[in-house]
C-alpha cells in the first residue's frame, strides 16, 4: 500500500511541474496621451484563472485572465516596448516565456 501512494505522489509531482502556464497574446494595443491600453487572449483556455504581467519602461502591471482566458489593462506609456508574461497565481514562479512588442 506504501508504494502505491508513493507512485501516486510522483506521478501528481511529475504531472504538476510538466504543466505550462498558457502563453499571452496580444490582440489590441492603442496610445492615448500619456497612457497605453492592451488587451488580449491566452493561447489556450486555462483551467483557472492566470496572472498576466506587462512590463514598460521599467515597471510592471499586472492583472488575471477571466474563465475564457481574456485580460487587458490600461497603464502609464513610458516606452513603446514591452514584455508580456504570464503565471499561475498559486506558484507565482511557474511563468510562461516573455513576450515581447512594440506599442504603436
Amino acid at each position: 500500500m506504501d508504494k502505491i501512494i508513493f507512485i501516486a505522489s510522483i506521478l501528481t509531482i511529475s504531472t504538476a511541474a510538466t504543466a505550462e502556464v498558457p502563453e499571452a497574446k496580444v490582440e489590441y494595443t492603442n496610445v492615448y496621451q500619456s497612457h497605453a491600453t492592451m488587451a488580449g487572449k491566452l493561447t489556450s483556455r486555462p483551467v483557472e484563472p492566470v496572472g498576466v504581467t506587462v512590463e514598460n519602461g521599467g515597471l510592471k502591471y499586472s492583472t488575471i485572465t477571466d474563465g475564457d482566458g481574456a485580460w487587458g489593462l490600461v497603464f502609464k506609456y513610458r516606452s513603446s516596448n514591452y514584455t508580456v508574461t504570464t503565471f499561475e497565481l498559486k506558484d507565482a514562479t511557474s511563468k510562461s516565456p516573455e513576450l515581447k512588442g512594440r506599442l504603436p
